[in-house]
């Protein structure tokens, strides 16, 4: 049998050797690419690997570079041969398909083989033990192979995927920048096939080959720090719905194509790059070298998806930089300085290019009404919006099935939850949704309003237990998100697009909702006061009462001033708590935000910015410069931030809010639609709270009680339930008689007969 499949040759060979080894079964290494000076280029496992062009079982000529041969590439399964235990279930499923069982039991258990020879391989003694458990059930399976109790491919594509997935994900994970380094071209290869497939409208072609780009993806995601990991699933994600539109034959805009494309690359250069500030922080050079010239890689082809060429890059010389890989690799000499000047340079120009796709991106959002934008970051929100789309185009089929499966993503979700409450509220939010579901089937539900509100109720329930724990590495992704949409808004605003702009407001919003649901205390209501501000502007914006940018300014730096004071606290928390990842991750949030703030204000940028963003990195890369050292930098950025608050409070506000505030009275207006009067009594609770805070009262049980009883009975009005209208008098008058008792009068604007 050895003679029909593809044969992995150790290599115990010199630099010189493999080359010539790779010259002669014709693998040329690309100029410029991941094998020169790479000398280890083709480690792949336990040993040196590398293919050779031999006649697999198929009759055609066979791929000799790992990754290029496929275990399964079909359906929702696409499995590259990246090792020795790929290229024997590979073997041994062809084996099977041609009717020869005890040909594919002897390549099953090499297969078992090569995963017990690795028992004591990289990784942890999960990892050891994971390895171990998926041997033993090659081992079963190849028995049943021999017995023919197994007798359909499905069945053993199932085995092979688990063993597969074990070997990446506890023992592949492990391998060095090196040993990897030959898989590091191939996202690239598989997206350029794509687009030439788009061009020739060949979608199925297509589709394979964004499923090949997504396979390797998810090798690299699987060994990605989190930050890195929700950067790249956000990436998958969004090639994985781009694979299904190709599939169903549906024809796609070339800006979109772009757009998606450079988003995983980028995700790929960001990914790299903080490896490398790892493997500098644990003295690796030889590690940051492979690590950086992927990450200069992934930022070329993101550039060149964007629309870019690699001269226009400003930050550095990719020649210059490639070369510093190349002697990194080598083991040159290098002062430490140059390193993190580099690794600056290329994050610098990362960030940037982060930038321009977040304002390309057409990003699904899920509209509730005019005034409610959730964006689609994660699985619950996703499903959430691919059922209203099929509830408005009367797909109900699709339109219930995608509610069954936000209520199996939250029925999953909530055993992770540890709060009681939230696990009750996540239960009655599984029961509601499978309730819609079959309501949506049977015809019962059919108006788009009430389908909205089951799908709003569902999704604050998700934010305020599961999203309220993810942490700042997790949700670094959607920090410039805010930043965008505001200045979109005024963009739209100053060509007088006022729908545009209050739209974008709103989407501002949106993320300030999630980024509220990770808030505690002061911040939260900071947080709740911007959003409150924000909605009434974007009102204001859509009536035509706001004539010129000045009415924007207090409001959207009040937001930015929010969103900082939040992730300075939150880096604070952290560093007291040593964990210098999430220190760092809330740092850099935090400078983002004050730095935008003073930018738009005019305001000289703070020298301390960049040592801010530097001790960002470093703690981010696990480099811990001393507690004193790190707390009065950070207190640095607090004493900005109120320093910001102080001048924000000085600036034109917009008419409304401002005024209010100024005369010490608290506007609710009645009306007829309770989805307005929940937001007057939203930002009645807040500016409650407010007087409150600025009487001197801490917010004892009866003053606790009242604010509560206004945000709930805001928060039903805001979802579309009935609320008696004695009930609302009766708060409103409790909330009058305690804002008397502070000075402060409640003006209440009936709505016209």
């Amino acid at each position: 049998m050895s003679d029909k499949r593809i044969s992995y040759k150790q290599l115990g060979l010199t630099a010189a050797l493999l080359t010539a080894t790779l010259v002669n079964t014709g693998y040329a290494l690309a100029a410029g690419g991941h094998g020169p000076g790479t000398t280890s280029s083709l480690l792949l496992g336990s040993s040196a690997v590398v293919t050779s062009t031999v006649q697999a079982k198929t009759g055609q000529e066979s791929p000799i570079s790992p990754g290029d041969a496929w275990l399964i590439a079909e359906r929702e399964l696409w499995l590259p041969v990246v090792d020795q235990l790929g290229q024997h279930l590979m073997t041994a499923r062809l084996d099977f398909m041609n009717k020869d069982n005890s040909g594919a039991a002897q390549e099953i258990r090499q297969g078992a083989e090569f995963l017990q020879q690795e028992e004591q391989g990289p990784g942890s003694p999960a990892d050891v033990e994971a390895r171990a458990v998926a041997a033993d059930g090659l081992t079963k399976l190849a028995d049943q192979v021999e017995q023919e109790k197994i007798t359909s491919v499905d069945e053993l594509d199932k085995i092979f995927a688990q063993a597969y997935r074990v070997d990446i994900e506890h023992r592949l994970v492990h391998l060095t920048a090196a040993e990897l380094s030959p898989l590091v071209e191939k996202p690239a290869m598989h997206l350029r096939q794509a687009a030439e497939a788009f061009k020739t409208k060949d979608n199925t072609t297509a589709a394979a080959e964004i499923h090949k780009a997504l396979a390797f993806l998810k090798i690299e995601a699987a060994a990605s720090k989190e930050s890195a990991k929700a950067v790249l699933q956000a990436a998958i994600d969004r090639l994985e719905v781009l694979a299904a539109d190709a599939a169903a034959g549906n024809q796609l805009a070339q800006a979109e194509l772009d757009q998606a494309f450079s988003r995983a690359e980028h995700a790929l250069a960001y990914h790299h790059r903080l490896r490398a500030e790892e493997a500098i922080a644990r003295d690796e050079t030889k590690e940051a070298g492979y690590e950086l010239k992927a990450a200069v890689y992934h930022l070329e082809q993101a550039l060149t998806q964007a629309g870019y060429k690699i001269e226009e890059v400003k930050t550095f010389d990719v020649k210059d930089m490639n070369a510093l890989a190349d002697k990194l690799i080598a083991g040159g000499q290098v002062e430490s300085k140059e390193i993190t000047q580099a690794l600056a340079q290329v994050n610098q120009e990362i960030e940037r290019l982060g930038g321009e796709i977040l304002v390309q991106v057409n990003m699904p959002w899920l509209v509730i009404d005019d005034h409610t934008f959730i964006p689609v970051v994660d699985k619950m929100s996703e499903h959430l919006q691919l059922a209203h789309q099929a509830f408005v185009d009367k797909d109900y089929p699709k339109a219930a099935q995608e509610l069954r499966q936000a209520a199996t993503f939250m029925k999953e979700e909530g055993t992770k939850l540890t709060d009681k409450a939230g696990q009750a509220a996540f239960q009655t939010s599984v029961s509601d949704l499978e309730k819609r579901a079959g309501e949506v089937e049977q015809g019962k539900l059919t108006k788009l309003e009430e389908f909205n509100t089951a799908l709003y109720k569902a999704y604050d329930t998700d934010i305020a237990y599961r999203r309220a724990g993810i942490s700042a590495a997790e949700s670094t992704s959607l920090v410039e998100w805010p930043i965008v949409h505001l200045g979109q808004a005024r963009a739209a605003f100053e060509r007088k697009d006022t729908n545009t702009a209050a739209d974008e407001i709103f989407k501002a919003v949106g993320f300030l909702r999630l980024e509220k649901s990770r808030a505690t205390g002061e911040t939260r209501t900071g947080l709740e006061n911007a959003m409150t501000n924000l909605e009434k502007l974007a009102r204001q914006v859509r009536e035509g009462k706001v004539t010129s940018t000045v009415g924007l300014d207090q409001a959207f730096m009040r937001a930015y001033q929010a969103l900082g004071q939040h992730h300075y606290l939150k880096a604070t928390a952290a560093l007291d708590q040593k964990n210098l990842t999430e220190a760092g991750y809330e740092l850099r949030a935090a400078t983002r935000y004050l730095e935008q703030a003073q930018t738009e204000m005019k305001q000289p940028a703070a020298a301390s910015h960049d040592a801010l963003q530097d001790l960002a990195d470093g703690l981010i890369a696990g480099k811990y410069p001393g507690a004193d050292n790190a707390q009065q930098s950070i207190n640095e950025i607090g004493q900005e931030l109120e320093q910001l608050g102080q001048a924000i409070d000085k600036m034109p506000a917009q008419a409304d809010t401002a005024s209010v505030a100024a005369k010490q009275t608290v506007t609710v207006r009645l009306n007829n639609n309770s989805k307005e009067m929940g937001y007057e009594l939203q930002a009645a609770a807040n500016h409650l709270e407010q007087a409150l805070s600025r009487a001197g009262s801490r917010i004892e049980a009866g003053n606790e009680t009242l604010v509560k009883e206004l945000r709930t009975l805001a928060d039903k009005l805001i979802a579309g339930e009935q609320v008696e209208p004695q009930h609302i008098s009766q708060v409103l008058e409790n909330m009058g008689k305690k804002l008397e008792a502070l000075g402060v009068e409640l003006d209440i604007i009936a709505a016209a007969k």
